[in-house]
């Protein structure tokens, strides 16, 4: 934190906890700038952003987007959605359950465009079915990403332990290397 103070980067690199650096998710979840949570991954010049559609996320979209355009590569964004079982008396009703889950499907990816399109990016876009954290990392693994972009509210204590951490949970399960921005 005094050094950080002190020089003023813009970009904060650290190791990657699965291979053994110590202290990188305290250095995540406090840093005031951006973090890359560098790790080995294939030079795919894929990128891959994650979205909830909050304000945290639009910085994460806009550099992701510099980075695909800077790699010469391919942006997919994508948007997880969990959904509960819907039932009746304990029953499951099959037939309501895949249209609402066709219907949340398509609000995603209408909502995914419509974010892209105000901000003036370009990009492939997947709607995923499921936690945030193992969607956003099932899609960098099957798309062999380079590099996955998310952002964070910068929650701590209380907040943070009752509303889990998607940022988190991606750096310590991420294929490839993960930026992390933070809205200024």
């Amino acid at each position: 934190p005094e050094v950080i103070q002190r020089w003023h980067p813009t970009l904060l690199v650290v190791g990657s906890p699965a291979d053994g650096a110590i202290g990188t998710v305290g250095l995540v979840r406090h840093a005031a700038i951006p973090v890359v949570v560098a790790r080995s991954s294939p030079a795919t010049q894929r990128v891959v952003a994650g979205t909830d559609f909050s304000d945290p996320s639009l910085p994460a979209l806009r550099a992701a987007a510099s980075a695909a355009t800077l790699m010469a590569g391919e942006l997919v964004v994508v948007h997880a959605v969990e959904l509960t079982s819907i039932g009746a008396y304990g029953m499951t009703l099959p037939g309501v359950i895949e249209s609402t889950v066709t219907d949340v499907q398509d609000a995603a990816q209408r909502g995914l465009e419509a974010a892209l399109a105000e901000l003036g990016i370009h990009a492939k876009t997947e709607v995923s079915l499921g936690p945030p954290a193992s969607g956003l990392t099932e899609v960098a693994t099957r798309l062999e990403a380079e590099l996955m972009v998310v952002g964070t509210h910068g929650r701590t204590g209380l907040t943070r332990y009752l509303l889990g951490s998607v940022a988190e949970a991606v750096i310590q399960h991420a294929p490839c290397s993960v930026l992390v921005t933070r809205l200024a």
